[in-house]
């Protein structure tokens, strides 16, 4: 749960309440832990105000400034002005989860300022990180040097953002739905702040809004309306859904592997059981038409039951009256599909004949459609001439009619034309009389007003030469008092008096000067003398900067590689301790010594897992679990020479199915069946021939396909090997399925202990580089 620590204001209020730059704590004075804190002030003193600016942090529209809504004449642009203005707001919590890196501090805050060329309209920037060495509460700049204008802002929350956005989660925003999604992602409760605004609308009476509950209930209903979502409900049962197929994940998972590792098993059965299923059906339909048949056949045989029991006779007559009804039922049968045949072939023909007669009459309908309309628009082309024949006529004979109106329509317009003409100059010449007297009287009046002006002017000059006497005399007063309470003139001492007295202490003040002057040339060489000796060590010195400036960037380096080692977690955990010390010989001996043990732990792995690998594939070709390189070259060697050699234990594998049976065979002579097995005593007599060509690591014996035990030897015992699959199919396909679930695991413990490898060598490149650069070890 987060906790307000801190709040800063600065160049932010209103007229009447103003904070220049202002910081409030909220913490305890002893523990300097975050607590419940009473700000107690008088009215007027921007309580209120305080608290508007705050809210407008995280209830961001200017239509919910707690201002404006306790009273409609106050704005949020008025509590601002050109400059920018920061309001940061520092939050302390106690919950590490949300802060993985240990810090505990979250710094929100907006910069606000009028816009340049919109006084009506402000600009805003909400920003939001985590507190951290660089950059704090305490490390943001709010001068004028450093934020002249709401550029400068927008130039440092870019070059913040680009320098501690990884490491401090720094986030800036000029849009404020983005603004309140961060705010929420990181653990705000948005919702809290927006209900307190409404609480605070009317000062005091928090009770009409919230403490208005009359039972135990209500207030319990009243605070879940306010804190819980409305579908907490139905998340709850979503989340509650989610973490029960989570738990149960595993149990799918092993599922799912042992149905892969069934599928191809399966699938065969599938293609069978979709035959079979296929038949089924099949054999489903045709017994439900033999039930109808036989539902038939039963109410039919029950008609003629009677007649069964009275007389045998009758029932063969009903059987060859049944084969009878059967033969003509399949004549019947055919002469209807033969009529049907007749029927289709006429209607063919019919079809036929029809559709070509109508293409014909379709043909000839068209041709005269096509005259038909020709003709139509001939007649319509010939009216329309005829009319505009007769409309020409008309107008011919019309315009013949109006000719001496027209000429007597001419003359009267002229002479009303002339008329008006006339009427014009007569207006013109009366509007300029009144344009003349309009500027006269405009004159007078200019004249009146300017003597009037004149007046004025010189009765506010009296009267402000009146004021500037009253205001001379009481400055002078003033003056005379202020020199009097600083001691320059006594009270009961004349001015006179005290110009005299002042005047002599002057006189003192200039000898004093005049001997100052005379050690001034004296002083003139040692600044010489100075300036000479600095310009002499100016460049040692600048070295000498550049020497510290390299050095605090080598230690900055250190100090942040020394951090971020010595909270590794890996270190913390091998020397089971919060924090390490890098430069500790002891943490590098413990780390190589772990490093070691990663490494020879991975080489096991890895080549246990390619023994996996190797068991698998043998499996898997040759369905057992013997290898001997020595009898494969010996095999491949005589196969090259033409004879048909094999390993011995597939000729066992192939002839003893019982695995007792085959391991007390092999163990009765293992150089033998533990070797080569040829099919002619020929094909011996050749391999001895060959000895000579051959070199091996270990003896292997070449005999014939024979499998008679070797008598017992006395004083010779043979070891049996862990499991009979070098030589039993049975005992293989046991071993291969336990080594699927062993070849899984260590593939997966190879992975993983590959990645930890890589972790821990980049770990050491980390530390190797940090050791050499900064401690020079090696």
């Amino acid at each position: 749960m987060f906790h307000i620590s801190r709040i800063r204001l600065v160049r932010v209020g209103h007229s009447q309440a103003w904070f220049p730059d202002v910081t409030i704590h909220t913490t305890d004075l002893r523990t300097n832990e975050p607590c419940d804190t009473i700000l107690f002030a008088s009215n007027g003193d921007g309580k209120s105000t305080l608290l508007s600016l705050v809210f407008s942090c995280f209830q961001t529209r200017t239509d919910k400034f707690l201002k404006h809504l306790s009273k409609s004449s106050h704005r949020f642009e008025d509590y601002f002005g050109r400059h920018p203005g920061l309001i940061i707001v520092e939050w302390t919590t106690t919950e590490a989860a949300l802060f993985p890196e240990g810090r505990s501090h979250l710094i929100t805050g907006q910069v606000v300022a009028r816009d340049s060329t919109n006084t009506e309209k402000t600009n805003r920037l909400f920003f939001l990180f985590n507190g951290g060495n660089e950059l704090n509460f305490d490390a943001i700049p709010f001068s004028l040097q450093e934020f002249p204008n709401f550029e400068a802002v927008r130039r440092w929350a870019v070059k913040t953002s680009d320098r501690h956005r990884t490491e401090l989660g720094f986030f800036h925003t000029e849009v404020q739905d983005a603004w309140r999604i961060c705010l929420r992602d990181r653990g705000i409760d948005v919702d809290m702040l927006e209900k307190q605004v409404e609480f605070s609308v009317t000062e005091g009476e928090m009770e009409s809004e919230f403490l208005s509950f009359c039972s135990e209930d209500d207030f319990v209903r009243k605070f879940f309306d306010l804190t819980l979502s409305p579908d907490s409900d139905r998340v709850c049962a979503e989340l509650s859904t989610y973490v029960d197929k989570l738990r149960m994940r595993p149990n799918y998972r092993q599922r799912l592997v042992a149905l892969e590792g069934f599928s191809p098993a399966v699938s065969s059965f599938k293609d069978a059981a979709a035959a079979w299923e296929a038949q089924v059906h099949e054999l489903l339909d045709h017994r439900t038409n033999l039930l109808r048949c036989g539902a038939g056949l039963s109410s039919r045989s029950m008609a003629y039951s009677q007649q069964r029991e009275r007389q045998t006779s009758v029932q063969i007559a009903t059987k060859s009256r049944e084969q009878q009804l059967v033969q003509s039922k399949t004549a019947v049968e055919a002469e209807i599909e033969a009529i049907d045949q007749e029927f289709l072939e006429r209607s063919l023909k019919e079809a036929i004949a029809q559709c070509t007669l109508a293409s014909s009459n379709k043909q000839a309908i068209v041709v005269r459609q096509n005259s038909i309309e020709a003709a139509r628009i001939d007649l319509e082309i010939r009216e329309q001439r005829a009319a505009l024949n007769e409309l020409d006529k008309s107008i011919e004979i019309e315009t013949q009619d109006l000719r001496p109106r027209e000429i007597e329509v001419g003359q009267i317009g002229f002479q009303f034309q002339a008329a008006i003409q006339k009427c014009v100059r007569n207006l013109q010449q009366e509007a300029a009389d009144a344009t003349n007297g309009i500027a006269l009287a405009e004159q007078r009046e200019t004249a009146a007003n300017q003597s009037f002006e004149e007046a004025d002017s010189q009765f506010r000059a009296a009267l402000k030469a009146k004021e500037a006497a009253a205001g001379f005399v009481a400055r002078h007063q003033e003056e005379l008092q202020d020199l009097i309470n600083h001691g320059i003139i006594a009270e009961s001492e004349s001015p006179r008096d005290a110009s005299a007295r002042w005047q002599e202490t002057c006189e003192g003040l200039r000898r004093k000067v005049r001997q100052a002057e005379a050690g001034i040339p004296a002083l003139d060489a040692n600044i010489q003398d100075v300036q000479a000796r600095a310009t002499a060590l100016a460049t040692p010195i600048a070295d000498r900067h550049l020497e510290i400036r390299r050095l605090q960037r080598f230690l900055s380096d250190a100090e942040v590689g020394r951090t971020k080692l010595s909270c590794n977690k890996i270190l913390c955990r091998l020397m089971e301790a919060e924090n390490v010390d890098p430069d500790s010989r002891t943490l590098g001996d413990e780390f190589a010594k772990a490093l070691h043990n990663i490494h020879t732990e991975r080489a096991q792995s890895q080549c246990e897992f390619e023994n996996l690998v190797d068991l698998r594939e043998r499996l898997e070709n040759t369905r057992l679990a013997f290898a001997n390189p020595d009898v494969t070259r010996i095999i491949e060697l005589l196969t090259s020479s033409g004879i048909a050699a094999r390993p011995f234990v597939d000729y066992v594998a192939e002839h003893v199915k019982d695995q007792n049976a085959s391991r007390e065979l092999v163990l009765s002579d293992p150089a033998r069946f533990l070797g080569v097995r040829v099919s002619t005593p020929e094909e011996v007599e050749k391999v001895r021939r060959m000895l000579g060509e051959v070199s091996l690591r270990q003896p292997v014996v070449v005999s014939l396909g024979v499998l008679d035990p070797r008598p017992a030897v006395p004083n010779v015992a043979a070891i049996g090997p862990a499991h009979n699959a070098d030589f039993n199919y049975e005992a293989a396909a046991e071993l291969r399925n336990n080594v699927e679930g062993q070849y899984q695991n260590r593939k997966r413990q190879t992975e993983e202990l590959n990645d930890k490898c890589s972790t821990w060598t980049s770990l050491e490149n980390e530390l190797s580089d940090y050791l050499a650069r900064f401690v020079g070890q090696n």
